[in-house]
């Protein structure tokens, strides 16, 4: 009984002390040094990524379970241009089960992901092995940081091991100065400067440029005004459910702001759904300053 207080307590309160900015900022800057030491080579090779999870040290997934991507093989899914494969798929399956066979992979996703939205009961196509999302064999310490560990996983999907169309919608985390400079060095890197621009001849393309750049100029009117704020993800908790709020800067959207719902179960240290809390339709998420990587309408 007092350890399941204990535990509901950390649910209450914020255990991290110092600059929530620095601290958040480093865990995601750990994640992704993992990632970006291996993208090229062990993400799209080897079936075991349980190495993701090592930088995420809040979470502990069960001994007898792997982490993998749940997609046909990078070298075999090249030529396909399958667009419902392009995102990276992290589920978990027992250590002991080989990795299903190319043929089911995607009816099972999508079988999966169909029960899901409709709320129905989920059983894998026969033959297969079942989509098992890594939330149900990961607990976590029920810290803020743990809900920060749980959501970098989850949003893996948009920030690497990206496949095709997919890298259009790539997200770069914002969570201190560092990246808003970053971000700004990727505009100005997307632009091309005046030498992109030269060959543009006519009087509505002359228009359409102008209207482009000035919509540029307002993102990084945007993200220059970010500098001087705090940039550490918020998070809010309400009975069993966390809220994460934290800016991203997107090639083909631009500054956004992200409020993320994760609910758990705090008795059993478990994670069972995420979803997009606010947002513009389906997108997800509140546009701060709109951009289009010389796209112009």
């Amino acid at each position: 009984m007092i350890r399941v207080k204990c535990f509901l307590a950390l649910f209450l309160i914020n255990p991290i002390a110092g600059n929530a900015q620095d601290v958040f900022s480093e865990a995601k800057d750990k994640y992704y040094a993992i990632v970006d030491s291996c993208e090229r080579n062990l993400l799209y090779e080897e079936d075991d990524l349980s190495f993701l999870l090592q930088p995420l040290d809040q979470l502990k997934l069960d001994r007898h379970y792997m982490l993998s991507d749940f997609r046909i093989p990078f070298y075999k899914a090249i030529h396909s241009r399958v667009k419902d494969e392009s995102s990276l798929r992290l589920y978990v399956r027992k250590k002991s089960v080989k990795r299903p066979h190319d043929d089911y992979i995607e009816e099972e996703f999508l079988k999966y992901r169909r029960c899901s939205r409709e709320g129905k009961d989920y059983k894998e196509v026969q033959g297969s092995i079942p989509f098992t999302s890594p939330f149900e064999r990961i607990k976590l310490s029920g810290s803020d940081m743990s809900f920060w560990h749980i959501y970098l996983l989850d949003a893996s999907k948009r920030m690497f091991g990206m496949r095709n169309e997919a890298n259009y919608s790539k997200e770069y985390l914002v969570t201190c100065p560092a990246d808003v400079d970053k971000a700004l060095s990727l505009v100005k890197k997307w632009e091309g400067g005046e030498k992109f621009y030269q060959n543009i001849k006519g009087d509505t393309m002359e228009v359409r440029k102008a209207r482009h750049m000035k919509e540029v100029q307002a993102l990084v009117d945007s993200l220059n005004n970010l500098k001087g704020r705090n940039l550490a993800p918020i998070i809010t908790h309400r009975a069993d459910t966390v809220y994460i709020e934290h800016y991203s800067f997107m090639e083909f959207a631009g500054l956004i702001r992200r409020k993320i719902a994760i609910y758990h179960d705090g008795k059993k240290r478990k994670v069972y759904g995420i979803n997009d809390f606010a947002g513009e339709g389906s997108n997800g998420f509140d546009t701060i300053a709109r951009y289009r990587h010389q796209v112009w309408f």
